[in-house]
């Protein structure tokens, strides 16, 4: 537990995390079954997990201008597969990158990460202009399935699809890339 937080602040300070899907209101997230202090400590070491790839993707995005599809590119590779969790980058295309975080278990909620190359008359709505954008979500409910691989984006932060709930909004640091 201690390990996946200090990761998760690691990454906060090399990721700026803008909070929940900004298409709802206060009224309509707090009607979701599923809300971010209810992650068990499972639950909150697969979003430090997916954090991380998130981080290593848009590294990899900078410099090469295109996505990881195995993970080989990142220092430390995958995570590694666990009682609780398989982690996998399940599709790749030159404007999305989608990865998940399978649960092991019937009791823990699956998640995804979704990075997006944001289309340009979108991009003033992102932060500093950024050319990408990720996102995580997670279930609602304990799922042995990761949350609908979502459409190309359309804005700069897309929602969540039916069925989850978004654990935050990434943008690399620095914004402008």
């Amino acid at each position: 537990m201690m390990k996946a937080y200090l990761l998760l602040l690691s990454l906060i300070s090399t990721v700026i995390t803008i909070s929940a899907c900004t298409s709802q209101s206060a009224s309509e997230s707090a009607a979701e079954p599923g809300q971010l202090s209810d992650l068990s400590a499972a639950e909150s070491a697969a979003l430090a997990n997916l954090s991380m790839m998130i981080n290593e993707q848009f590294s990899i995005y900078d410099t090469q201008v295109k996505f990881s599809a195995t993970g080989g590119e990142f220092r430390e590779g995958l995570p590694p597969s666990d009682d609780n969790y398989s982690y996998q980058i399940a599709q790749v295309t030159p404007t999305k990158v989608y990865m998940t975080a399978i649960a092991n278990q019937s009791n823990l909620r699956s998640l995804s990460a979704q990075i997006f190359v944001i289309p340009e008359a979108s991009r003033t709505q992102a932060y500093s202009n950024s050319p990408i954008s990720g996102s995580i979500c997670v279930t609602n409910t304990p799922s042995q399935s990761a949350p609908t691989e979502p459409a190309d984006a359309t804005v700069a932060e897309p929602p969540c699809p039916s069925g989850s709930f978004s654990a935050g909004v990434f943008y690399p640091y620095g914004g402008n890339q």
